[in-house]
């Protein structure tokens, strides 16, 4: 098993990052366009009047796997993401199910933001990556590692990027 935690500095406040995280044109573009899913939706979205938030969406993600995972997940290796706000810590817990494997792949984690002065927070991601598959286990986590670094830095540039593009009213 793999965790990792990921540290961003975002030019925003915490609740411009929340506001941002929700945003159905904001997460369209940051799938489609800068990380490149062949397919990205957002199945279900609801706020409930105790400011709890459930999300769920469904992915594909641009894969550049080697070619032993290639072969397991297959061409069309989907994931669904289902996530909760607690309104109260402010905390996103998610888990990813994927499509192929469901059984002996398990990615899961929180999402939290914390404030560092005027117009500034951190996105603090804590990710646990699990693949029970003996022998390709140890290869696919590390896979699922490196993709995920790279597409949560990405999502940060672009975050960083939307904010100054469309500040807040």
């Amino acid at each position: 098993m793999k965790k990792l935690t990921l540290r961003h500095e975002l030019n925003c406040s915490v609740d411009n990052f929340w506001r941002v995280f929700f945003d159905k044109d904001f997460n369209t573009s940051l799938f489609t366009k800068e990380l490149r899913f062949p397919a990205y939706s957002i199945l279900d979205q609801t706020e409930k009047p105790t400011g709890e938030i459930t999300r769920r969406v469904s992915g594909q993600p641009k894969m550049n796997a080697p070619a032993a995972v290639q072969k397991l997940l297959g061409d069309s290796f989907r994931y669904d993401e289902e996530g909760r706000l607690d309104p109260v810590t402010r905390i996103w817990r998610f888990t990813m199910k994927p499509s192929t494997l469901a059984d002996k792949l398990r990615t899961e984690g929180t999402v939290r933001c914390e404030p560092l002065g005027e117009g500034k927070c951190r996105r603090i991601a804590e990710i646990e990556i699990e693949v029970k598959i003996f022998g390709l286990g140890g290869m696919m986590e590390s896979f699922t590692e490196n993709e995920m670094k790279a597409g949560w830095d990405a999502s940060a540039a672009f975050m960083n990027r939307w904010l100054k593009e469309h500040p807040p009213a």
